[in-house]
């Protein structure tokens, strides 16, 4: 009885449009020439995140939760575009929806991070739109605050 309760909550949770940490989605298309390949939460070396270092130099490393101190982190959104800039949206939790600002990715990729400061521990999302089309919701945890 339990497996079947837990089997259709995440099945609603997935048609839903909420992934937990990465889209095992295919290719999803926002235009011909506009195409997101994957889209998934991780993590940034400190010194080696989005704001520290050129995108070339970026270091992500793929993980479903926040749970060290030590490193910032965000998600990294794989293109397949010629596009030189998109318009890129986000919110957090229950917050609304930004303005966007024009992001370039930089050989298909688009790297963004944010602090953890004052994050409380807990189960956190991280709603991205692209050209004004949302894609699915990504679940995070975060469990190394002691606040």
């Amino acid at each position: 009885m339990t497996r079947c309760l837990v089997t259709i909550l995440l099945a609603a949770l997935l048609t839903c449009g909420v992934v937990f940490a990465k889209t095992n989605q295919p290719p999803e298309e926002i235009a011909s020439d506009l195409v997101v390949e994957s889209f998934e939460f991780g993590k940034f070396p400190n010194g080696k995140d989005p704001h520290s270092v050129g995108p070339d130099k970026v270091v992500f490393i793929p993980a479903p939760s926040a749970l060290e101190e030590g490193f910032a982190y965000g998600y990294r959104l794989k293109l397949k575009t010629s596009r030189p800039q998109i318009l890129l949206n986000q919110a957090f939790d229950n917050s609304v929806k930004g303005l966007g600002w024009k992001a370039k990715p930089l050989n298909g990729i688009i790297y963004e991070d944010w602090p953890l400061d004052g994050v409380r521990n807990g189960q956190h999302k991280v709603s991205v739109w692209i050209e004004g089309k949302q894609l699915p919701t990504l679940l995070y945890n975060v469990n190394f605050r002691y606040n």
